[in-house]
């Protein structure tokens, strides 16, 4: 038996960091974490230019290699090979050469900012 829709119960959108094509900035600035994590929210919407800023900023990404969480270990490189997106391959392609022809000028450092600090002063599986 089918009804008409709630309307009280509020629609859920995806979340906009996995699947905004029209985003061109970071969302999470202040946590480099989530901001390296956004990197495959670029990849997942095939957003071009947003990984493209992404790959560029070093000062609230620490992390080009984050994994999607702890029981999903890829990463934006393997979500890239999985979908086939040649253009995104292209863009990690490109940086990379980019970074290796950067390093061999004796003055230039890469330097990405700090991962957050972990404020768990320890970690259980607690008790019963």
């Amino acid at each position: 038996v089918y009804g008409e829709p709630n309307e009280s119960i509020e629609v859920v959108s995806p979340d906009p960091m996995w699947f905004d094509d029209k985003k061109t900035k970071l969302n999470y600035v202040n946590d480099s974490f989530l901001a390296s994590k956004e990197l495959i929210g670029a990849v997942l919407s095939n957003n071009i230019e947003l990984a493209k800023t992404i790959l560029e900023d070093h000062e609230h990404v620490c992390s080009l290699e984050m994994p999607r969480a702890i029981d999903v270990p890829l990463k934006a490189f393997h979500y890239a090979v999985l979908n086939n997106n040649i253009e995104m391959l292209k863009v990690f392609l490109d940086y990379r050469t980019k970074e290796n022809e950067n390093r061999k000028n004796p003055n230039f450092k890469l330097k990405r900012c700090p991962p957050p600090s972990v404020r768990l002063s320890q970690m259980n599986t607690g008790t019963y």
